[in-house]
């Protein structure tokens, strides 16, 4: 009942006021240029939602411009106009074939959101898809977000309208002059950990040893794609040299401590690979940290 009532505090204040995207000062795509979502194989225009910026969605959050687009949805900002705050919203598109994978989703968020507050990673969930792409970093300068809606009111953004439906051009962010902590997102692939699991899992070239020879698996196939990953964005290329003989940017016992990093997470047999709590303590880790 209190925690209810707390979180219901924000709405006890004024709602934010709805913004007017009537700007009619924007580029007109001729309907015959595919663009964003009409260029992946397979779209079905009646799969996606027609979202509009501008409009309203749950009478609480209001769209604000397109950040991108997939096979199975589209990506916006929005405004919280209850919590005055920004957020991102994925719409889904309509398909019977993903319902099944999209309650598979929504129940792995349900865990992390009741999971510890202090220590999220009790939640008992196995990522298995751990790359640079699904690691986002936070933002804490607000003004990111009001310089995008500027921006859209100002300068709309390009757009094509086809059957009484708008496809909207997708619009990037301003890189912030501070960067958040790194946060794994996309939880797609995600499942549980408290099961057992010998499916085929993971990106192709982070692949882990255990996956590839259709034994069962556990968490430490997150271990070994984290390893991948940072090699991987400490070196620009793929695994198949000798770490000794690729690491070049580093000298001396920095490079010494970096190796034996990676060493422990990748390391054939899962049970010898580190666990994220030794990992954290690793000598390298928390140089970098204290830097």
């Amino acid at each position: 009942m209190l925690t209810s009532f707390l979180r219901s505090l924000p709405r006890l204040g004024r709602r934010w006021t709805p913004l007017n995207f009537t700007n009619l000062n924007f580029i007109r795509i001729p309907t015959s240029q595919a663009i964003e979502e009409e260029t992946i194989p397979g779209y079905v225009a009646g799969r996606y939602y027609p979202t509009r910026i501008g409009e309203i969605l749950k009478d609480r959050y209001q769209v604000v411009g397109k950040l991108g687009f997939g096979a199975s949805s589209t990506v916006w900002l929005a405004r919280d106009m209850d919590y005055h705050r920004y957020v991102t919203l994925k719409i889904f598109i309509k398909s019977t074939s993903m319902g099944q994978q999209l309650d598979d989703e929504l129940k792995i968020y349900k865990r992390i959101e009741e999971a510890p507050r202090k220590h999220r990673g009790q939640c008992k969930i196995i990522h298995t898809d751990i790359k640079a792409d699904n690691i986002m970093f936070g933002i804490d300068d607000d003004s990111v977000f009001s310089d995008f809606e500027n921006n859209e009111l100002q300068d709309p953004c390009p757009r094509k309208e086809l059957d009484g439906r708008i496809i909207y051009t997708s619009r990037e962010l301003r890189m912030p002059k501070i960067l958040g902590a790194p946060i794994l997102c996309d939880f797609g692939s995600a499942v549980m950990g408290d099961e057992q699991h010998s499916e085929d899992i993971q990106p192709d070239i982070y692949r882990a040893p255990e996956v590839i020879l259709q034994v069962p698996w556990s968490y430490s196939v997150d271990i070994w794609n984290v390893g991948c990953v940072i090699w991987n964005l400490y070196e620009g290329v793929g695994e198949h040299i000798p770490l000794e003989q690729r690491e070049t940017s580093l000298e001396g016992e920095e490079k010494e401590m970096f190796l034996r990093l990676v060493r422990k997470m990748l390391q054939w047999e899962p049970e010898k690979r580190s666990s994220a709590v030794e990992l954290e303590q690793d000598e390298w880790v928390q140089a970098e940290l204290h830097k």
